[in-house]
């Protein structure tokens, strides 16, 4: 009996122990937090009115290719932004993926007529892995939309 109030100490000692350290750690990130968005939100008043270059193409994959070679954008721009800026872009918002999903650019469907092609992006020869208003560019991007065979 004595041996089972002696494990029971131990055990609460152990409990208030790792009670307090994970006060401690879960205090520290919160400050952590907390100053980073302060770093961060300073940065984007810093950025905010200035603006960045990229170099937008469109390939239709018919032999056709538009590419505008410097287009403007405020800082903290999208890939979606970038494209509205030199095509005509229809777009549906999916709430549960808090994303759009491009339909069509300059009146070419995804899927038209069956045809298995879809629009897809690439940044810097890299495909897109988020939606396109959710990557947002840094300046010199080349971002290529390609109306590509599934």
């Amino acid at each position: 009996m004595a041996n089972n109030v002696r494990i029971w100490k131990l055990v609460s000692i152990a409990l208030a122990f790792l009670t307090i350290l994970t006060s401690a750690m879960a205090f520290y990130y919160y400050q952590e937090l907390a100053s980073l968005q302060k770093e961060h939100s300073d940065l984007l008043v810093e950025c905010e009115g200035k603006t960045i270059l990229v170099k937008v193409s469109i390939d239709y994959e018919n032999g056709t290719i538009t590419t505008f070679e410097e287009v403007e954008l405020l800082y903290n721009s999208s890939v979606l932004k970038a494209l509205m800026e030199v095509a005509k872009v229809e777009a549906t918002y999916w709430p549960s993926f808090n994303a759009y999903f491009i339909d069509s650019i300059n009146g070419i469907a995804n899927n038209e007529d069956d045809n298995g092609r879809y629009w897809e992006y690439w940044v810097n020869n890299e495909i897109g892995l988020v939606s396109a208003d959710n990557y947002i560019l840094m300046d010199a991007a080349e971002i290529t939309w390609i109306y590509k065979k599934w």
